[in-house]
């Protein structure tokens, strides 16, 4: 057994006897600040009634659903791998309890909480040999109540798709394919397929339809970000396993998975791949789902660019069945390589290399109308010593309280507000594509549209020299033009400091300094923004319409940034020839 299985054996050990240990499921519903202890097993789902301040819906039985799915498969794999009763006790316990939910208020059930105990009931059925006769028959009436409940929305379903493929152009289709809709529908087939259900054969052939669909629609621009499309992708590779050969081979062929698996690894930190670009909703550490399916995909398809990605992903953080995925093999590769790439549908990133010393710039770049990606077009996260220490919230808080305002409000990301106004519509377009330019890495983005005034022009370059150093240049017209506002948010647990007109943010051992070209920095535009889960912000106000580019600089050498000079004559022709050490 190599390194990556038998740290993954050692996790799921070590998360089996603690859960066996609990009786209460401690569920994490952070995007609201609550944490709740249900007790287990759980036999219902059950919607809180603890006091909150919502702004929208929210899926309460998602995150049950998330946190049961981790404790079930930490039980039963840990009972599998240990032959220890006092697990496999426990497993079939909530096994049981799951699997008598009986989904009688369908309006509140959300989809994805649906397909997460599907997943759970199918995983213990098809994998736990040492499963009572009892459990057995449990799961499977579990299955069948839940296909009959939910043949309505099949047939809804099927109609929906009969009248887009007669008449795709119509309105009533427009809007893109969403990861709730695909994932409920993996599960129902997942419950079909393991029940033999008479609606088995058309829903497999309908997620074949459906799976290169999404593919398609994300080929074309259209992404929910990494942790969503990888959350898509890991109930993809779920339904892909055990798929008829003819009906999973042209997804597997299809180029753009390639694309989405390989995202995490071209928007990690160098060094440090768990930790994603904060552009979007993302939660590096809550939200693992690409990494799992990166785990199930490298079973299918075995090769040194995966084994390299999966080794750099620290057991600790990732799912279960992520975990369950690497035990089972292939045995990883010692001949691995690092992916290379810089660009996904929803960003552009630059990076000098994949260790801890190298740095790394995510510029946000979309166009796409979903609701997981935020109106950021232009902003830019830097990440040095493993971290994102130049920040972004990174998601979105459903309470109506000033932490949404933070974490979606016109200040939330650092792209310019302009006359107090930020961007209200996702129609960025890329000027240059991330390239190398005078020995810079370069890319340009045009985010005129992007904002609901009178603007000429309002461009931001972006370039990254060597390993530590980090150029924005921001050129702004039109009319009325009276103030442009920067906020820099911080890594949370970042610490800050401003001398001599320049500011530091330290991090751990890693140092990132701040200049601004058209202005001296001040230790009072440094604070911390109300809703804010720790960040300091650095928050610049440039008075009137700039005559020049605005100028920013972000490296780990202070002489360097001291001594800058930049040259405004011709912006994207920005290299290290400017940089002045003299």
């Amino acid at each position: 057994m190599g390194k990556i299985e038998g740290e993954a054996r050692h996790e799921i050990l070590r998360r089996g006897e603690k859960h066996a240990h609990q009786s209460r499921l401690v569920v994490d519903f952070y995007r609201i600040r609550r944490q709740l202890a249900y007790p287990v097993p759980i036999r219902e789902c059950s919607f809180p009634r603890f006091p909150t301040r919502l702004s929208t819906w929210y899926p309460w039985d998602c995150w049950l659903a998330w946190a049961m799915e981790e404790r079930v498969l930490s039980l039963g794999w840990a009972a599998t791998l240990s032959d220890a009763p006092r697990l496999r006790f426990s497993t079939e316990a909530d096994l049981q309890g799951i699997a008598a939910w009986k989904y009688d208020d369908l309006e509140k059930t959300d989809g994805l909480a649906v397909s997460h105990l599907v997943r759970m009931l199918v995983t213990a059925k098809e994998h736990w040999a040492w499963l009572s006769f009892t459990t057995h028959a449990a799961i499977d009436k579990g299955l069948n109540h839940l296909i009959s409940r939910f043949a309505a929305w099949l047939e809804a379903e099927r109609d929906w798709w009969r009248r887009r493929e007669s008449d795709p152009d119509h309105a009533d289709f427009s809007n893109p394919l969403h990861n709730i809709h695909f994932i409920q529908t993996v599960g129902l087939c997942l419950a079909a397929r393991n029940g033999k259900h008479s609606c088995s054969e058309w829903l497999e052939s309908h997620m074949r339809r459906f799976a290169l669909a999404l593919l398609d629609q994300h080929a074309s621009g259209v992404s929910e970000g990494v942790s969503y499309d990888g959350y898509v992708l890991d109930f993809m590779m779920d339904w892909i396993t055990g798929a008829p050969a003819a009906m999973r081979e042209a997804i597997l062929i299809h180029p753009e998975l390639q694309e989405i698996l390989n995202q995490p690894a071209i928007i990690g930190a160098p060094g440090n791949l768990m930790q994603v670009a904060p552009l979007g909703d993302v939660e590096a550490l809550e939200m693992p789902f690409h990494v799992s399916a990166l785990a199930k995909w490298r079973r299918l398809q075995n090769s040194g660019r995966h084994d390299w990605q999966l080794s750099q992903f620290d057991p600790r953080f990732l799912r279960t069945d992520a975990l369950a995925t690497i035990i089972a093999g292939p045995a990883h590769r010692a001949d691995s390589i690092a992916p290379v790439g810089n660009r996904t549908r929803a960003a552009i990133v630059l990076r000098s290399g994949d260790t801890l010393t190298d740095t790394a710039v995510a510029m946000s770049a979309h166009a796409a109308q979903m609701g997981h990606l935020h109106h950021d077009n232009g902003s830019i996260v830097i990440a040095a010593g493993g971290e994102w220490i130049i920040n972004d919230p990174g998601y979105q808080q459903y309470m109506g309280t000033s932490e949404r305002e933070f974490s979606v409000g016109p200040a939330a990301h650092n792209a310019p507000v302009i006359n107090g106004i930020a961007q209200t519509k996702r129609a960025g377009r890329i000027i240059q594509e991330p390239a190398m330019v005078n020995g810079s890495w370069h890319a340009k983005h045009d985010l005129r549209g992007c904002y609901d005034l009178p603007l000429t022009k309002c461009t931001r370059s972006l370039w990254l020299t060597g390993n530590s150093l980090v150029v924005v240049a921001d050129e702004i017209s039109g009319s009325g033009i009276d103030e442009i506002t920067y906020h820099w948010h911080g890594h949370s647990d970042a610490a800050w400091w401003v001398e001599d007109g320049i500011a530091l943010v330290c991090l751990n051992n890693t140092q990132l300094w701040i200049r601004c070209m058209n202005c001296a920095l001040d230790a009072a535009q440094v604070d911390r923004m109300r809703g804010s889960r720790g960040h300091l912000t650095l928050q610049v106000r440039i008075k009137g319409a700039p005559s020049q580019s605005v100028w920013w600089v972000f490296g780990r050498d202070e002489a360097t940034l001291r001594t800058l000079t930049m040259n405004d004559d011709e912006v994207p022709g920005y290299s290290a020839r400017h940089v002045s050490t003299e």
